[in-house]
């Protein structure tokens, strides 16, 4: 059963015989698994702040498929040993095991990552809310790099329901955040190229129909708007 460490389950050719000895294990796993972490609560490692940027890496890692059977889970220290080895070897991360048991337990209290009853190979998988932090992580990362100016500009607009105002205050700082600058009330404008980053920004806030991002040659006037960005004009 230690053998059953893996990456990618369809790689592996079935084994009937495995998937008998762990199904009875898959209805009671997720919360033996986690009682036995609770008891690195006694020394306080648990009650710490997990490290976002591991957590992050565990719900990517998770969200790729990589996963390990319920027959070798039967502890913690392993969970973490296969993390840890996974962190170090692939990513060049030198997490330690103490963090990524802190960042297993918050993740799974924060309702995350699951262990469902009956998942072939004993896969962790992404929750709703674990999908949605995703997503929201990937929107966190997202940046636009200045490159040489092509004589455009592209003009943002958006138009977003009321109903929908949580997400326009999101949209509207996000847009500040990427350097975008405020041209008038619901226009935003900047020199590089964004499409990409504006359409996972609107997908991610399920606000696609209600932004525009146009692109427009120089216009009279735009000269200050050069000197800000301090760009190149040929």
């Amino acid at each position: 059963m230690i053998l059953a460490l893996i990456f990618r389950p369809n790689l592996i050719p079935p084994l009937p015989s495995l998937l008998i000895f762990c199904y009875p294990i898959f209805d009671n796993f997720n919360d033996r698994y986690f009682r036995q972490m609770k008891k690195y609560q006694k020394k306080g490692s648990l009650r710490r702040s997990p490290d976002e940027k591991l957590s992050i890496y565990i719900l990517k890692m998770v969200g790729l498929g990589l996963a390990i059977t319920a027959a070798s889970l039967l502890s913690p220290t392993f969970l973490a040993n296969f993390i840890y080895k996974y962190l170090k070897y692939k990513l060049n991360q030198p997490f330690t095991k103490e963090q990524i048991q802190q960042s297993l337990y918050y993740l799974k209290r924060k309702e995350f990552i699951a262990f469902p009853a009956k998942k072939p190979w004993g896969r962790m998988i992404l929750t709703r809310l674990g999908k949605k932090r995703l997503s929201n992580s990937a929107m966190d990362e997202l940046a636009i790099n200045p490159v040489p100016w092509d004589g455009q500009w592209r003009f943002l607009t958006f138009d977003i329901p009321e109903k929908n105002k949580a997400a326009r205050h999101i949209f509207r700082a996000k847009l500040k955040e990427l350097g975008f600058f405020h041209f008038q009330k619901s226009v935003f404008l900047l020199p590089y190229p964004c499409e990409k980053e504006i359409d996972l920004v609107a997908k991610i806030l399920k606000i696609e129909p209600d932004v525009h991002l146009i692109t427009a040659n120089r216009f009279p006037g735009d000269r200050p708007l050069i000197k800000k960005f301090h760009l190149k004009t040929f």
